[in-house]
Parts: C-alpha cells; structure tokens; sequence
C-alpha cells in the first residue's frame, strides 16, 4: 500500500497521468493572418512561440479548432479531435496571405467561438494572437459573452499582448472590459500560456 502510494505522488510530481484526474482540453486558437501581424517580427515570434506551446502540450483525447484572422468573415467549424500535424500547419507562419482584403474582423470570430465551446463537452483554452483589430467596431460585449461561456466550463482566454502602438490600445480596451475576470489572462511569452494550459489541464483555474 505504501508503495503504490509513493508511486503515486511520484507520478503526480512528474505531471503524468494515471493517479492525478487531468482534463482533456478543447482548443480553439485565433491567428492574426494579416500583413501588418504577419510583418511584424516581435509579434509573429512571440505568436509562433506561444501557438507551438499548444502543440507541444496537446494530448490524445484533445479537441482543437483554428480560426484565421483577416479581412475575411470566418466559416464556422465543429471541434475536431486534435491532430499534432493540424496545429503545426496552423501555427506555421509560412502561411501565405489567404486575401488582399483589408481589415482584421476579429468579432466575427469570436461568435464563432461561442458556438464551438458550446458543442464541446471539453474545458475550452482559447488563445487570441491577433494584433489588432482593424475596419470594425470594438466588440466588448461579445467578448464578454465569450468570457463567461469559458467560465462557466472551468476554461482559460489567453490574450497575447500586442507589439504594436495601435495593438496596444487594442490591448487596452481589451484589459478594461476583462479587468474583474479571473479566467482571462494576457500574455506575452510562452511560458504564461503554458502555466495556463496547465492550469485548466489540472482542474486549477
């Protein structure tokens, strides 16, 4: 008995599963696919590095859905079991420009969100790489709604902070609206979301 206790809290301090309950993640991420995002070194390493912690961290059993963020509306999409391949392509910033069409429409996308985390039986970790959203009114309320539907399933939103000086107010609107949510954090490197990944993975947020 002793020894399987042991084993047990040894397994638990190296993070493996079978005596610690982890949760399976539904992962739904926002890539900022614009010129200006993609053009712009610090932002695309900073949303590389973070996008890639995702990919390393993901398990079996895991969903995933990516969202493109550009000047085009996005289509919805269902979550799908996640695939290592899938999230390194959609991580990948090689990506070519998928438009010539102005603007970076993040509201559409995250209505988009909503109705994937409610088709999911899993705890959502959203992460939001978009530098800035541009030809569209600032959406709070539909943030917000967003916010509390990742509440209410025990889940995380990761917003990585922008480099830039119109990101930066985009930032700041964001910060102001999400000031009293403890489930919404803003990050600007990979070891953050990887603290939250964990978080939600071991029923600690």
């Amino acid at each position: 008995m002793k020894k399987l206790i042991f084993t047990c809290i040894a397994l638990s301090i190296l993070n493996i599963s079978g005596c610690v309950n982890r949760n399976k993640i539904l992962y739904v991420m926002h890539r900022d696919n614009s010129e200006s995002a993609l053009n712009d070194k610090e932002f695309a390493r900073n949303a590389l590095q973070s996008c890639d912690q995702v990919r390393k961290m993901a398990l079996p059993g895991d969903e995933f859905v990516g969202f493109l963020v550009d000047g085009n509306i996005p289509i919805a999409k269902d979550p799908n079991p996640t695939t290592l391949q899938e999230i390194r392509a959609f991580c990948s910033l090689k990506t070519q420009l998928i438009s010539n069409k102005p603007g970076t429409y993040i509201c559409p996308t995250i209505t988009l969100t909503r109705n994937v985390i409610q088709r999911s039986d899993l705890p959502p970790v959203v992460l939001s790489i978009v530098q800035t959203n541009v030809g569209e009114q600032f959406c709070g309320e539909i943030w917000r709604a967003l916010a509390n539907d990742i509440e209410d399933k025990n889940g995380t939103l990761i917003i990585l902070n922008s480099t830039n000086k119109v990101g930066q107010n985009y930032n700041h609107n964001l910060a102001t609206i999400f000031q009293n949510y403890s489930n919404v954090k803003f990050c600007d490197n990979k070891r953050c979301v990887k603290y939250q990944i964990n978080s939600v993975r071991n029923n600690k947020t």
